[in-house]
């Protein structure tokens, strides 16, 4: 990263530089395939514009995680700078592991069924914040793309408004990596 600064570019280069590179991460690749595939496989059914809305809530998805796993590697990076944040960072993520094992007695086993044309997938049952998170837009989006295109655009819009929220606040974090000694 010092190298980097060093070369007459602006931050916000370097910052889309270092964000887009996450693009040829092996476990992205395998995450954000199946939101490209998936529109493909619905416009050869015959119904292209739920294809469209899929293909849309699908990128604005595939880029709300590229930037979630940008903001989380620049906040560990800004805390292992200092030996002593880095200890207790340690510390924290070995206790959140620890108690993690008990998320799932927590939200409990009360699942909630949906169904998109006959397949029946189960979704997760929790607090409301739990249905803005990116996966559960687009499946969303998915869902209300079969009864009309409107409210599907809504969801789409949201997912687009979520990731460009998670953008800046990656571009904010990068910044501050950047200032830090």
């Amino acid at each position: 990263l010092s190298r980097l600064l060093l070369l007459p570019l602006p931050n916000r280069v370097l910052h889309r530089m270092s964000l887009f590179s996450g693009v040829v991460d092996p476990w992205y690749v395998l995450t954000a395939a199946p939101l490209f595939g998936l529109p493909a496989g619905i416009l050869a059914t015959g119904h292209p514009k739920r294809a469209l809305v899929a293909l849309l809530a699908g990128a604005a998805c595939a880029l709300s995680i590229l930037a979630l796993l940008h903001l989380f590697q620049t906040l560990c990076l800004i805390g292992l700078k200092d030996r002593r944040r880095a200890e207790l960072l340690a510390l924290g993520v070995i206790l959140i592991v620890s108690l993690g094992g008990m998320l799932p007695a927590v939200f409990g086993p009360d699942a909630t069924e949906r169904a998109i044309e006959g397949l029946e997938i189960q979704g997760a049952s929790g607090p409301g914040w739990w249905l803005n998170l990116p996966g559960e837009l687009y499946v969303r989006a998915l869902e209300t793309s079969q009864h009309g295109s409107g409210r599907a655009l809504a969801l789409v819009t949201a997912q687009a408004l979520l990731a460009t929220a998670l953008v800046s606040a990656s571009r904010r974090a990068y910044g501050i990596l950047l200032r830090t000694p």
